[in-house]
């Protein structure tokens, strides 16, 4: 079984969902994440990874007002659930 947590940040998925994350690997569940990567969270990353937990890098504004842009991260999204297959999906912030 395989999930998919979207967040708009890596620091936010390791400070709000890192228990939620732990008992889904706990129960044999594949977690993947999909936020923008700005490498200023090389230290959220790294605690991420050694858990186990797939970073998928998708662009996406937190405060975007171009639909286009919004267009371009939600086929991004779907190409990285299509290539996934997650199970479940969480998407927050």
């Amino acid at each position: 079984m395989r999930f998919l947590v979207i967040a708009n940040a890596l620091s936010s998925v390791k400070n709000f969902r890192l228990d939620l994350i732990k008992t889904l690997q706990s129960k044999g569940i594949e977690v993947h994440v999909a936020c923008p990567n700005d490498n200023s969270h090389g230290s959220d990353s790294k605690v991420l990874s050694e858990l186990g937990v797939k970073i998928h890098d998708v662009s996406m504004s937190r405060a975007g007002l171009n639909p286009f842009q919004d267009l371009y991260t939600c086929w991004a999204l779907w190409r990285l659930m299509r290539f996934i297959r997650p199970d479940k999906v969480l998407g927050y912030t």
